[in-house]
C-alpha cells in the first residue's frame, strides 16, 4: 500500500469560509449516491463570534443542496452536504483509493490517501489538473509496517480493491470475491476487516 499526501488549490468556497470566517474545514466522509451526485460529511471549526456566519455562508452557497448542520460545540458543527458541481468530490468519489484525512491549510486542500498502486493516484492527479486544479504531491512512499499483514491478507486486500470491492457503489461483491478466493464470506470478512485494521494502525503509528 502507497501512502500519499496531495495538496489541491481550494475551491472559491472553501477560500471564502476560510479566509472570511477564519474557518478550519475537514471533510470527514465523501460518498456518492446518484449519477453524478456526491454527499459529504465536513466539520467546520471557526471562533464562537463568526461560526454561525459561516454557518449560513456554506448554506446560502448555490454549489450546495440539502446542506443539514449541527452545531456539535461553540466553535465546532458538522455539516452535511449534497452537491453535483463538485468536480473535486466527484474525483475522489470515484477513485480506487481510501481517503485517511482532508483539511484545509493557506488556500490549500491536503488529501492524505492510500491506494494499492501509483497508478490510481496519477488517474486523481491527472482529473483534477483537467478540471482545472492545481496539484502537489507533498508526499509519497510505502506505508511503514505493510510487512504486519500476512501475504494471503495482502493478496485478498489489493485485489479486493483492483476489483472495486472498497468503491462506493461496489463494482464487486463479497459473494463474488470468496468464490473467486474459494473461501467462505465470513472468512473473507474476517480477513479483509483484519487486515484492514492493521493497515490503518500502521498509518496511525507511523
Amino acid at each position: 500500500m502507497i501512502e500519499a499526501i496531495i495538496a489541491i488549490k481550494s475551491p472559491e468556497w472553501i477560500n471564502k469560509l476560510t479566509g472570511k470566517y477564519y474557518a478550519h474545514i475537514r471533510v470527514l466522509s465523501c460518498i456518492p449516491f446518484a449519477a453524478g451526485w456526491v454527499k459529504d460529511l465536513i466539520e467546520i471549526s471557526a471562533p464562537e463570534t463568526s461560526l454561525k456566519e459561516a454557518v449560513e455562508e456554506l448554506k446560502s452557497s448555490n454549489k450546495f443542496q440539502d446542506v443539514d448542520v449541527a452545531q456539535t460545540g461553540k466553535t465546532r458543527a458538522l455539516a452535511s452536504i449534497s452537491t453535483n458541481r463538485c468536480s473535486m468530490c466527484q474525483t475522489l468519489a470515484g477513485s480506487e483509493s481510501f481517503l485517511i484525512n482532508a483539511s484545509t491549510k493557506k488556500n490549500r486542500i491536503y488529501w492524505t490517501l492510500l491506494t494499492s498502486t501509483k497508478k490510481p493516484l496519477k488517474k486523481i492527479m491527472k482529473i483534477l489538473e483537467l478540471n482545472g486544479f492545481e496539484v502537489e504531491i507533498i508526499k509519497m512512499a510505502m506505508i511503514k509496517g505493510r510487512k504486519e499483514l500476512t501475504g494471503r491478507q495482502e493478496e485478498i486486500i489489493r485485489i479486493a480493491l483492483d476489483k472495486g470491492y472498497f468503491d462506493c457503489p461496489k463494482k464487486t461483491s463479497i459473494r463474488e470475491l470468496s468464490r473467486m478466493f474459494g473461501i467462505s464470506k465470513s472468512t473473507l470478512s474476517e480477513v479483509l476487516r483484519l487486515g484492514q485494521k492493521k493497515i490503518i494502525k500502521s498509518y496511525f503509528k507511523g
